[in-house]
């Protein structure tokens, strides 16, 4: 159901979900998120504020904090795909917002104010809430409406709406020198600067329909009748009609929105950056959980569509942007007009990208840049690629523009180690999913993460399951391998998968091996890189197999956390590690696979 923003009574023309019958772009679909991670108020048109659009992600769930958590940490749909069954409605006065999970025999729905009075929430406690690097207090919005969420989620869940000021710096602001944390990115020198609540990483996300085509393209026949866009979850779709080609965003820098209804009103539109993709992708929003493997668009898109070379490993999809003047409507409909461009993008070569050749890929990231958001990391490369040389940035309340220290350092070029990524565990479906098999979890995550083909056992590499890109030359030099064999025998099947691996590995090149295992004693879903050689096994017979075959053979270890007993008595540690894990156990060791990422991308650098 399409609803008016508050105060918009002007009669508005129904736009068509279709082409526009000319060249000129328009908006055709606009999309608020009150609460993050839920699904979203499809609107005929929406208010900009300095925050993005008007109830854009004000609320937010989150696990209670704890002694060990201090910060309450937000609950996404990225790995809690039950969160695609909760709907939300705004009702005609734009007071109450109705949030109802699709699927519930009992306990449908709770309505809550779309903004709370300040009075009502005066004694109510606020946790503080870290999305990206960037913190805002959230204040808690209830009991009631808690256990609602408790009931739908099976775990301890709290609503939180933005508190403080109501809004949060944008990713890497936090990491800048104390006289920068006030930097926000401007639209333009004469508005305002921008800031966001509780969205990833900017106030926007722009969509076009000839990338959504495209996308939809990539579906099996019987599901390209899919409303696929909602996958996205952009704010602003734009009708770019047939003679534009897909992903012609990705060069979007500055756009204008004439508004149908009032011509003196325009928006400038500033695109900030090519917007990387995650696991949301996957949800199946119809049933709350993983789509089918032939309709996961991360994987899908992840074949051709790597195009940011500094995150070679995901799929883009839209551009992040931010818009004024605040107070501004937004309505379907509403002209789109492309300003300025950034340099222009090879198609041919864009579709094909592959991942840096050696000689390319760069060194370690400077101390700044380790900390930074991946968001910022694309802010920066690129703004840097802009027409005018660099973007500026303003500090709040000075009205002065400096070139921002965001800028990438120069850096020199060096080589990276093709990877040969393994995990143990014990084999077949009585074992899988165990705590004890959790290496064996955490890369098949990695595989789905990365758009892989599944995998298949090969005989050459130690009857061990096999996955490469699914396009050869796609991605990086990683090969990820599973031992098909009890733990306690590993290391046979990993030194014939190291021998097989070695006779692809270049002459002169050298390769690296890294075995992902399960971790006692280690909080459930850590991750620690260990590369020292003389490193004991801790007691892990997987770990003892692999030294006593492979004692010439260096390899990385990287462990994921799965917790303790609370006895450690041998039978009780026994019946701990090979227990099936709980969902919520689940979904902290697959939520570690972008930690593992970035480990890996860290070992392939040396």
């Amino acid at each position: 159901m399409l609803q008016d923003a508050p105060g918009d009574q002007r009669a508005v023309k129904p736009i068509a979900h279709g082409p526009p019958p000319s060249k000129v772009m328009k908006i055709q679909r606009l999309f608020i998120y009150p609460v993050k991670s839920l699904r979203p108020v499809e609107v005929k048109s929406s208010e900009i504020t300095n925050e993005g659009l008007r109830f854009d992600r004000q609320y937010v769930l989150v696990k209670p904090p704890t002694e060990q958590q201090p910060l309450a940490e937000h609950i996404t749909i990225k790995w809690n795909y039950k969160l695609g069954l909760f709907h939300t409605l705004i009702d005609k006065s734009w007071s109450k917002l109705t949030i109802t999970h699709v699927h519930a025999q009992e306990n449908e729905s709770v309505t809550i104010p779309l903004t709370p009075s300040p009075l009502s929430l005066i004694n109510a406690p606020t946790y503080e809430v870290s999305i990206f690097g960037t913190k805002a207090p959230g204040i808690d919005m209830g009991e009631d409406v808690a256990q609602y969420f408790t009931y739908h989620l099976g775990s301890a869940t709290r609503l939180l709406y933005i508190g403080g000021n109501g809004q949060r710096e944008i990713p890497g602001a936090a990491y800048l020198p104390k006289h920068y944390q006030a930097l926000s990115i401007a639209v333009n020198d004469k508005l305002q600067p921008q800031r966001i609540r509780f969205a990833d990483a900017a106030p926007l996300l722009i969509t076009s329909t000839a990338s959504e085509e495209d996308a939809r393209k990539r579906l099996p026949p019987a599901a390209r009748g899919e409303d696929v866009i909602v996958r996205f979850r952009p704010n602003i779709h734009i009708d770019v009609g047939t003679e534009v080609e897909s992903y012609d965003e990705d060069s979007w820098n500055m756009l204008t929105i004439r508004s149908q209804v009032d011509r003196a009103q325009e928006v400038s539109v500033r695109c900030l950056f090519r917007t990387v993709r995650c696991l949301s992708l996957n949800v199946d929003l119809e049933k709350g959980g993983m789509i089918a493997t032939n309709r996961q668009l991360y994987g899908l898109l992840a074949r051709d569509r790597r195009t940011n070379d500094k995150f070679p490993h995901k799929p883009v999809f839209g551009q992040y942007a931010c818009a004024g003047p605040s107070g501004a409507l937004l309505r379907v409909g509403d002209e789109v007009e492309v300003i300025e461009r950034r340099k222009a993008i090879d198609k041919t070569s864009a579709r094909a990208m592959r991942m840096p050749s050696l000689a390319q890929r760069p060194q370690k990231r400077t101390e700044i840049e380790q900390h930074e958001s991946a968001a910022l990391e694309q802010v920066a490369e690129d703004q840097a690629s802009r027409k005018e040389g660099g973007r500026e940035v303003v500090a709040a309340g000075s009205g002065k523009r400096r070139k921002s220290p965001l800028e990438p350092p120069m850096t020199t070029t060096a080589r990276t180690l093709p990877l040969l990524v393994c995990s143990i565990g014990n084999p077949g479906t009585t074992y899988a999913n165990t705590l004890h098999s959790a290496g064996h979890t955490v890369v098949n995550s990695l595989a789905a993460h990365l758009g892989y083909a599944q995998f298949r056992k090969e005989r050459e590499f130690g009857n061990g399951l096999i996955s490469r890109p699914a396009i050869s030359g796609s991605t990086g030099d990683w090969t990820l391998w599973q031992s098909t064999s009890y733990m306690n025998e590993s290391g046979k099947g990993l030194k014939a998968a190291f021998t097989a691996w070695s006779k692809h590995i270049p002459v002169g090149e050298e390769g690296r091996v890294v075995v992902i295992y399960d971790e006692l004693e280690k909080p459930l879903g850590s991750v620690t890189v260990r590369t020292n050689q003389g490193a004991s096994a801790r007691g892990h017979n997987g770990l003892k197999s692999i030294l006593k075959l492979m004692r010439d053979v260096p390899f990385a270890r990287i462990g994921i956390g799965i917790g303790r007993p609370v006895s450690r008595e041998s039978n009780e540690v026994a019946r701990y590690v090979l227990k099936k894990m709980t969902p919520p156990e689940k979904e902290k060791i697959d939520g570690s696979v972008e930690e593992v990422v970035k480990k890996l991308q860290q070992l392939e650098r040396g």
